[in-house]
């Protein structure tokens, strides 16, 4: 009796116990405003919090620019040094005596500038975030130490396994000429220089669509006239364009990167975009399969069977594309098994369904995380820019929360049996090719394609 108890024990998953749902989050009372150009001015109403947070977007369109990725990089590495006015050390003193914090940066699609300060000092706070804009002053100096360390770290990227992963993820996911596949190579980065650098900033600010979001202890009647005063002459935010998709082409990936003893192995799969009816079940879907530490591919692959030192499920959404993705780092002769491990439990999902009590686990994590996302005045900022760029109305944090808590074990079914689309798996593997490449013959699953580090790193 008691050998059979311990078989059981052993051979019945571990499973946590069902978390108590925490109360539905709430979302800060908004007021919407505008500036005299159409630039739409959101706040977030947090007067608990004597602090105040400013968040600026403007919408970049240059995909004429062949070296735009390269060039917005190393904007954001010059943001905030020398300005017209004062010089790097200066501009950053001043910032500090009003214990203010600010972050600049220019990405592919978006110019951001985010101003955390004390109640009562935004007004010095913001004409220091406008001189920076408005008035940089990049030294070819500088901007050639960064360029200078950027081509000492590409030109060593095949050496770092994460490195080659990541661009091989990127690679196999995003088709060439996507506005998110990760282009750029070394020898792009002679071509750059300071002055186009900040050439890229003047245009994006004067062609860009801007909007502004605050949260915290603001006195609109006092901001309003500063807001207009340094960031007046932008232009009104539109809906941003949304991006082009990838065609749901699946397949295997070898990257060979000798000289470890560790793998690295991801599983990509197109996910819903931002806004879509199927976003609330396919996210309780991936805190049930990946999500989250008591997930069922981590208490199964990482708990009970030792095959990965983790697992790391992650749903992205942006306006007309999603991704979902899980990766794994594995010793190096389990790669074989925790690729059938992790393919078992895609298809178990989609072939099985949940149970309730697991929609109820997920359901409370996720609950928990917004919460604690609504509770951070600079999160709050950044999801009101996202929800005016992309179009989803300022009432979508109570629409998702309606939309989640309406999930059932049967929408997470459907939702499987639409995502994880065996044919449309985009598998990555990278470490030791033969080895690897030998594991995989043996269960089967030969790679489609074999790169080495060198070439994924050269590839455009």
């Amino acid at each position: 009796m008691i050998l059979l108890c311990c078989l059981a024990l052993a051979t019945e998953p571990r499973l946590a116990p069902v978390a108590t749902p925490p109360e539905r989050p709430v979302f800060p009372e908004l007021e919407e405003y505008a500036l005299s150009s159409g630039t739409p001015v959101i706040f977030a109403r947090r007067d608990d919090i004597p602090m105040v947070q400013i968040k600026l977007g403007v919408t970049a369109e240059y995909a004429d620019l062949e070296q735009g990725e390269l060039l917005a990089t190393l904007a954001t590495e010059l943001l905030g040094t020398d300005t017209q006015r004062r010089d790097a050390t200066a501009w950053q003193s001043a910032l500090q005596s009003l214990g203010a914090r600010v972050d600049l940066r220019l990405t592919q699609s978006r110019l951001s500038a985010s101003l955390r300060v004390p109640r009562g000092r935004e007004a010095e706070a913001l004409a220091l975030v406008a001189e920076a804009l408005f008035e940089p002053r990049f030294r070819r100096k500088v901007a050639r130490i960064y360029l200078d360390y950027w081509t000492t770290h590409r030109e060593t990227i095949e050496y770092r396994i994460h490195s080659v992963h990541e661009r091989a993820v990127n690679h196999a996911f995003f088709p060439i000429g996507h506005s998110l596949r990760h282009a750029s190579r070394t020898d792009d980065l002679g071509e750059l220089t300071a002055r186009d650098a900040e050439d890229l900033v003047a245009r994006v600010l004067r062609e860009g669509r801007a909007s502004l979001s605050v949260a915290g202890d603001a006195d609109v009647e006092e901001l309003m006239p500063l807001l207009e005063q340094h960031f007046g002459q932008l232009r009104g935010d539109t809906p941003a364009e949304p991006y082009q998709d990838i065609e749901g082409q699946g397949g295997r990936w070898l990257i060979d990167r000798t000289g470890f003893e560790v793998a690295k192995l991801t599983v990509a799969l197109e996910g819903p975009p931002a806004g879509h009816p199927d976003e609330a079940p396919v996210r309780v879907l991936w805190g049930i399969l990946a999500g989250s530490f008591d997930s069922r591919m981590s208490m199964d692959l990482r708990e009970q069977r030792g095959l990965t030192y983790g697992v790391h499920g992650d749903m992205r959404a942006w306006t007309g594309l999603g991704m979902l993705r899980i990766d794994l780092d594995t010793a190096l002769d389990d790669i074989g098994e925790a690729f059938l491990g992790a393919e078992e439990h895609l298809d178990q999902i989609e072939e099985e369904g949940v149970s309730q009590a697991e929609v109820d686990r997920a359901m409370a994590h996720l609950l928990l995380e917004q919460a604690q996302d609504f509770s951070r005045i600079e999160l709050v900022c950044q999801q009101l820019l996202l929800a005016q760029a992309w179009s989803l109305g300022l009432d979508i944090w109570d629409r998702d929360l309606d939309a989640l808590e309406a999930v059932t074990p049967a929408d997470v079914a459907i939702a499987a049996r639409k995502w994880l689309v065996p044919e449309r798996r985009i598998w990555v593997i990278t470490g030791s090719g033969d080895w690897i490449a030998h594991q995989l013959e043996e269960i089967d699953r030969v790679p489609d394609h074999v790169i080495t580090a060198e070439e994924i790193s050269a590839e455009r």
